[in-house]
């Protein structure tokens, strides 16, 4: 009887003890919940400060395309204002971040370098631009403007950088398609294939040229 009553102690503690050692592991798990959620909103509230910075906007659309990441490209340029130039902005820069990436496998995939090294920088060139026009987003915003209330001749050069842009955007996808196609010759090139690839890359050059162009003047 004795062993039982003992039996039946020792259980009771250890249901307690397991009790309190469930509760304090549940109570940890929510204080680190908590605890992440504060940094997460932290983390949100800083990254709203910073998205009102041209300056901050035009350096992280730049490190973001060099990543050749598409995506972290759409999350920083779907926070600026829903204007008609952002599509324009978000297309252009997406075939950028394309484009880095693809230079990269070409150069694996043995594609000339000299072009690659052009490509490159030809897309330093067009960060710049697109930095510029960011910038002139973000700072219009801060005047308190809105699309509908814009002046004649802000919306109109705006207009034109969306114009613009999309020819950066049809420029960089015909040389993505080249590439692709150096690719698959295992890196090959000549002929009438290398006469196409100059041709866009040099497309691509024009594009910017004219959208850097137009924010200077």
């Amino acid at each position: 009887m004795e062993l039982i009553v003992l039996g039946v102690v020792l259980f009771l503690i250890w249901a307690w003890y397991d009790e309190k050692k469930r509760k304090e592991a549940e109570a940890l798990a929510q204080a680190q919940a908590q605890a992440r959620a504060q940094a997460e909103a932290a983390a949100e509230a800083a990254r709203l400060a910073r998205i009102n910075d041209p300056a901050w906007v035009g350096m992280e659309l730049a490190r973001t395309t060099r990543e050749g990441d598409p995506q972290k490209v759409q999350g920083l340029i779907e926070q600026l204002p829903a204007w008609p130039t952002r599509k324009p902005l978000l297309r252009a820069a997406e075939w950028l971040a394309v484009l880095t990436h693809s230079a990269g496998v070409a150069d694996a995939a043995g594609v000339e370098k000299e072009f690659t090294d052009r490509l490159r920088a030809q897309v330093e060139s067009a960060l710049i631009a697109l930095d510029a026009v960011a910038v002139k987003l973000i700072s219009l915003t801060h005047l308190g403007h809105e699309w509908k209330r814009l002046d004649k001749e802000p919306r109109r050069s705006l207009k034109d950088d969306a114009q613009a842009l999309d020819k950066i955007s049809v420029a960089a996808a015909a040389v993505h398609r080249e590439l692709t196609e150096a690719i698959a010759r295992g890196g090959r090139g000549g002929g009438a294939q290398a006469l196409a690839a100059e041709q866009n890359l040099r497309a691509l050059a024009n594009a910017i040229q004219k959208l850097s162009q137009h924010n200077q003047s």
